[in-house]
């Protein structure tokens, strides 16, 4: 990209998943206004350089005052949030004359009509596109990046079961798909708003494809045997029909089931001819805005063991050591928090931080009285935010869903390392979802009654600290299953089944 252009930009869920990398992204240009709109009750923090407003996504003069002089807005919206913010971010973008508005689209190619048919849910965001062109003023950009291939690869939904060394391939897993890297969505969010407006102007009112890798699921699972320095005999590989997992899903879909919809858009993407391999026919933009290429290899190994290279990690041959290596013999724990595990220190602290603390929802205790200056979160679907007051502030939203949770422990490894203890746990977490109280359907190990259960692991790094306490946690990664508080939510009507694909 030879030249760019500087413009003033407001970002709606600008510290999300997607919206994370695309601000960063934007200030790495070093040429934007960036503004972020917030509700009044969040909690985010923004990098030096963001003007963050807040106020309610409800009320219409608010949003229009805060996207009055702006050149664009992008709308990277929660699966959880009502379908009316981005209806009434569109209409306030129009009261204000904003020129270009990127939609909340960023999935599978919504300008396939074989696809949509097939994938109904998908059809729901033409609404927004078609209620940018009514209202005269505004023209939209649709981001299309099919799944997310960082997130997709954690979470499974490439049908790749890292953990449990099983792969579901639909037919013999050979067709080709486009998927693309979180970051590289965000670098090409940034990269299109930088663009001078001739060059933009070739993107009004249609899509932009986005690409990191045209796979398939063989070629993902092939890197994923090189990355994990297995063999293919180390994996239990089933075939599934395409044409009737299709089938199946879209039923299952129709009663609210998130795992249906999972399939069928995953099941969709990797069936030939329904365009989950448009960069066949289609441009992308990588070329026009000079974004470097990205390594399968390379990227399957930071996002399945979280280190660079190869030799860094366990694998048949070796095992090198970070500073952290336990040093002793590990104690291990079956079952709830106990006497046994009140003994040990870190343990018995950490008893205190969860049920004192984050089932006790005090989401207003100061970052700094429990965690480390550099206290980093890993968040389920593969997020890192660092800096104790960011990743605190993101610990609470992961929680808002709930108005009351219980994390109830099954099974904790812990061991003494060089700076402090590193523990290893899984736990049911029980929960109520706001509103009234539903059909309780889960028992914890003290006999009360929840609403759900999400079974999860966690991994915790705690540093011995000069706090009143003398522990301090450094880290922490969650790794849950959030399909059962994702069903619960469509049942109970907190969330839309066609808010759950952005």
């Amino acid at each position: 990209m030879s030249s760019k252009q500087a413009r003033n930009i407001a970002i709606v869920g600008g510290s999300g998943s997607v919206g994370t990398p695309t601000v960063a992204a934007l200030l790495a240009h070093g040429i934007h206004t960036i503004t972020a709109i917030t509700r009044a009750d969040s909690t985010a923090t923004f990098a030096a350089g963001v003007k963050v407003v807040k106020g309610s996504y409800d009320d219409l003069s608010f949003l229009e005052a805060s996207l009055n002089g702006q050149d664009a807005l992008i709308i990277q919206l929660a699966f959880m949030a009502d379908p009316s913010v981005q209806s009434n971010l569109i209409s306030a973008a129009a009261k204000a004359g904003v020129p270009w508005i990127i939609p909340c689209e960023f999935g599978s190619d919504t300008g396939n009509p074989k696809f949509t048919d097939e994938v109904p849910i998908m059809q729901t965001k033409a609404e927004y596109r078609n209620q940018i062109e009514k209202l005269g003023v505004s023209s939209w950009i649709g981001i299309i990046n099919n799944p997310w291939f960082d997130f997709s690869l954690r979470g499974g939904q490439f049908g790749i079961n890292v953990a449990e060394r099983k792969a579901r391939l639909y037919g013999n897993g050979t067709v080709k798909a486009n998927t693309t890297t979180l970051s590289k969505v965000g670098k090409s969010v940034a990269g299109l708003l930088s663009l001078p407006d001739a060059e933009l102007e070739k993107f009004r009112n249609t899509w932009a494809y986005l690409s990191s890798f045209r796979v398939s699921q063989r070629d993902i699972l092939e890197s994923v045997i090189r990355a994990t320095n297995t063999t293919e005999g180390d994996w239990a590989i089933e075939q599934v029909d395409p044409d009737q997992t299709s089938e199946d899903a879209k039923k299952r879909a129709a009663t609210g089931d998130y795992g249906a919809i999972v399939d069928l858009v995953y099941g969709t993407t990797f069936r030939q001819g329904y365009g989950g391999d448009y960069e066949a026919t289609k441009s992308v933009v990588n070329k026009l805005l000079g974004l470097e290429s990205e390594d399968l290899d390379q990227t399957d190994r930071s996002n399945i063991l979280g280190q660079p290279k190869p030799e860094t990690y366990h694998s048949h041959k070796q095992c090198s050591m970070s500073s952290s290596v336990p040093l002793t013999q590990a104690f291990i724990h079956h079952g709830s928090w106990s006497d046994t595990t009140r003994a040990h220190p870190a343990l018995a602290w950490f008893e205190g931080y969860t049920k004192d603390l984050i089932d006790a929802q005090k989401w207003d205790t100061p970052a700094a009285e429990h965690h480390d200056p550099d206290f980093w979160l890993q968040k389920p679907d593969g997020t890192v935010i660092k800096g104790a007051d960011q990743a605190w502030a993101a610990v609470h939203e992961l929680y808002q869903p709930f108005a009351a949770h219980f994390h109830d422990p099954t099974f904790l490894v812990l061991s003494d390392t060089s700076d402090g203890w590193t523990m290893a746990g899984q736990a049911n977490v029980f929960g109520n979802l706001q509103g009234p109280l539903g059909e309780t359907k889960a028992t914890d190990s003290t006999g009360k009654a929840w609403e759900l259960m999400t079974p999860a692991m966690f991994i915790f790094h705690f540093v011995k600290s000069s706090n009143k306490a003398g522990v301090a946690l450094k880290s922490t990664r969650i790794f849950s299953d959030s399909g059962p508080a994702i069903v619960a939510m469509l049942k109970k009507g907190l969330i839309k089944p066609e808010q759950l694909l952005g």
